[in-house]
């Protein structure tokens, strides 16, 4: 059951068509902000993107906007772990088509190795400043593969969770870690990470 994301539980309301906007989904009991399709997690990849460039762009000192950040990583990593909960039981909205899914792995193919050269050459300002240009651009070409979708269980086998579950882990951070740019900026990429493998295998299936 999905509902749209309100104040409260009494606020909540079923949704009978989809909507362009963040949703709130129940599955065995877990609340879920990551919309299970292939869409959802791809939009969720994008938005944890942003969390990544504001975390580079700021200061070591400003322990103010770490912990503003610290914030929105320890959101993302909850959403996270609930997607990997669910993985291999809930319905995935897939696109019924396989060479449109073949040129969606393609582009996410692309989007992971965009995010290493970014990482890569992350001192040099006007390098990652067009890195991020391309990469907003492989974006809108995904969400113009979107189509006609099916709903299905994707298997993940158990070595697969278990990888996802490490990368989860680095989002894990203490008191102190919260105050580190390195650590955020970790945790945040491991986020990411999570989602391009999760996406892959969404585009795979």
């Amino acid at each position: 059951m999905c509902f749209s994301g309100g104040g409260n539980e009494e606020g909540l309301r079923p949704m009978s068509r989809r909507l362009n906007r963040r949703l709130v989904c129940w599955y065995g009991g877990i609340a879920m902000s990551i919309t299970r399709s292939l869409e959802g997690v791809v939009n969720f990849m994008r938005g944890n993107d942003k969390l990544i460039k504001e975390v580079m762009e700021t200061g070591e000192g400003a322990l103010t906007e770490l912990q503003k950040l610290a914030n929105r990583l320890e959101v993302s990593r909850t959403d996270t772990e609930d997607l990997i909960k669910t993985l291999g039981q809930a319905k995935f909205a897939i696109d019924k088509d396989q060479d449109i899914r073949a040129t969606q792995e393609k582009i996410l193919q692309e989007i992971g190795e965009n995010g290493k050269k970014i990482m890569l050459f992350s001192d040099e300002p006007e390098l990652v400043g067009l890195f991020h240009s391309h990469r907003a651009k492989l974006y809108l070409a995904m969400a113009n593969t979107y189509d006609t979708t099916v709903q299905k269980v994707i298997s993940f086998s158990e070595a697969e969770v278990e990888e996802l579950k490490r990368l989860l882990e680095r989002a894990m951070l203490d008191t102190a870690s919260k105050k580190r740019k390195a650590a955020l900026l970790d945790g945040a990429i491991a986020m990411t990470k999570i989602a391009l493998k999760v996406g892959l295998k969404l585009a795979a299936a």
